[in-house]
This record gives structure tokens, sequence and C-alpha cells, in this order.
């Protein structure tokens, strides 16, 4: 089965300006530790311009990027784990790469106030309190 995660992908785009600060730096901290582990554990060959993460086959189980084009950039590296993470089988895989980021995306909806700005955590708690009341978001949404 194929799964078109383009919207999730750019909503992940979205959801990053909303972040606080704090949650932002720390997304960097994350992508400049895989970045610098990906450039040891997984050269790019000679004469490669790009930024993605190039991984041979028989290395897969040493990649460091849930997408090779997540290691473009920490904004790419941020929509693409939101992509993953929109879909329990990926969530699973994501969570085995790169736990800073699924503790990050798990945090958000079960804590907005560690990680969006102020002045968005009030109107958050009361959509997922109406959201919740309308049985649209089950207290086990990523069990």
């Amino acid at each position: 089965m194929r799964v078109n995660l383009v919207v999730s992908h750019e909503f992940g785009h979205q959801l990053q300006f909303c972040l606080s600060q704090a949650s932002q730096d720390r997304i960097g901290e994350l992508y400049r530790n895989r970045l610098e582990r990906c450039r040891i554990d997984n050269p790019p060959p000679p004469g490669y311009e790009g930024y993605s993460e190039l991984v041979r086959p028989e290395r897969l189980n040493f990649r460091q990027f849930i997408s090779g084009y997540s290691a473009t950039s920490k904004e790419e590296y941020w929509a693409e784990a939101v992509a993953a993470f929109s879909i329990a089988e990926s969530r699973q895989i994501l969570q085995a790469m790169d736990p800073g980021i699924c503790k990050i995306l798990t945090e958000i909806l079960e804590k907005p106030h560690l990680h969006f700005s102020p002045v968005l955590v009030e109107p958050i708690l009361d959509l997922q309190a109406s959201l919740r009341a309308g049985l649209a978001m089950p207290e086990d949404l990523l069990g």
C-alpha cells in the first residue's frame, strides 16, 4: 500500500511556526546530532553535491533519518517526522529510529503547554476538550 504524506508533511511546516523557540531549538539540536552521525556512518559518495542521506541497501539499518530527504534541513527533518508520526506503522519505526523527535510529537498531543507558544496553549486545550467531548479525539489516540 502506498500512502501520500504530502498533506501531513506540509502540515509539519505550518506546525513548526506555532512551536516555542525552546522546542524549535531542541528540534535543531536533534537534527544537527543526526546529521553529524549521518556524515560519519553514511558519508555521501565523492562528488555528491546534494544534502539527502544516501544509504546503501546493506546499510539500511544504520540510517539516521526517517527519509533521505529529511537530512536536507532542520525544517525538512521536522516535516518528515510529522508525516511519519501521522501513521501508526511509521510512528513505530520513527519511535525506534528517533525517540527524541517522537517524544516531542507525543508531548505536543498530550502536553501541548510544553511546546507551543504561550498565546496558543489555551485555545489548543479548548480545542482538544471539544474534540474529546465529541469523541473525535480518543484518549488512546496514539495507542
